[in-house]
């Protein structure tokens, strides 16, 4: 070789569709642009909190430990929608529907998701 070394070169066409692909891509044009616009209007809830939200509260847990935390969220988002069952007794929050259940942490089986919203209470007798 004279000094000058060889190198390989990559080399590329312009491709265009075939006859069926463009017929394809024209048909398909408007419903992706229509997916796309329905996308963007969903993205303007990603930061505002709505819609309906199912709960099962015994009575005291909503008077006191709920509500109070609640009531506030509700101002700020009005969107929201509680649908709170007043309930003491065990429910199955996933046959009915619930998206929740609040009850004393003992009483929740084993295999739910629990999050604790309040610290332990301590119980004292009185005579």
């Amino acid at each position: 070789m004279n000094g000058n070394s060889r190198r390989w070169k990559a080399m590329a066409r312009q491709d265009s569709t075939t006859f069926a692909g463009e017929r394809l891509r024209q048909a398909m044009a408007p419903r992706i642009a229509k997916i796309e616009a329905d996308i963007a209007d969903l993205m303007a809830f990603r930061d505002k909190p709505s819609g309906r939200t199912r709960m099962t509260i015994s009575n005291h847990a909503f008077e006191s430990v709920v509500w109070p935390k609640l009531e506030p969220v509700l101002k700020n988002y009005p969107d929201i929608k509680p649908e709170v069952s007043l309930d003491s007794g065990f429910r199955d929050i996933v046959q009915e529907g619930f998206d929740a259940g609040v009850r004393l942490g003992e009483s929740v089986e084993k295999d739910m998701v629990a999050v604790r919203i309040e610290p332990d209470w301590r119980l004292v007798a009185v005579a």
